[in-house]
C-alpha cells in the first residue's frame, strides 16, 4: 500500500511534456501536450471554433524548442485560414496528446 508522500511524489514528479510533429502547408511544427490547467481553461470556452484555434496558439511550437509559433493576436488570422486535412491533423494530434479523439469536435466546429 502506498503512502501519501509516495503517491504525491509520483503524481507531482517533473515530467517532460510529450510532443508530436505535424506538417501544414509544407511547414513542420510540433504540438505539445497540454497541461491540466490548459485543458480546464479550454473547456470554459463555449465557442468550439475559438477553442480549436486557441489550442493552436497554446500548443504549436517551433520544433525542438518551447517557442510558441502563434500569439493571441494571430487568432483572427488563424480563423481566416482555409481549412484542410492538414489543420485537421494538427487538431487530431493535440487530441492524442490529451488522450482524446477530437475528430468529432473538429467536424462539428467546421459545420458551424
Amino acid at each position: 500500500m502506498s503512502t501519501k508522500q509516495e503517491l504525491r511524489g509520483k503524481l507531482f514528479a517533473t515530467e517532460e511534456r510529450k510532443r508530436l510533429e505535424v506538417t501544414v502547408k509544407g511547414a513542420t511544427m510540433e504540438v505539445i501536450q497540454p497541461t491540466v490547467g490548459d485543458v480546464l481553461d479550454l473547456g470554459q470556452i463555449e465557442d468550439q471554433k475559438v477553442r480549436l484555434v486557441r489550442a493552436l496558439v497554446l500548443y504549436a511550437r517551433v520544433p525542438g524548442t518551447d517557442e510558441a509559433i502563434f500569439e493571441d493576436t494571430d487568432m483572427d488570422q488563424l480563423m481566416a485560414q482555409p481549412y484542410s486535412a492538414e489543420w485537421s491533423e494538427v487538431q487530431t494530434k493535440i487530441g492524442k496528446l490529451m488522450g482524446n479523439d477530437v475528430t468529432t469536435t473538429v467536424t462539428e466546429a467546421t459545420k458551424n
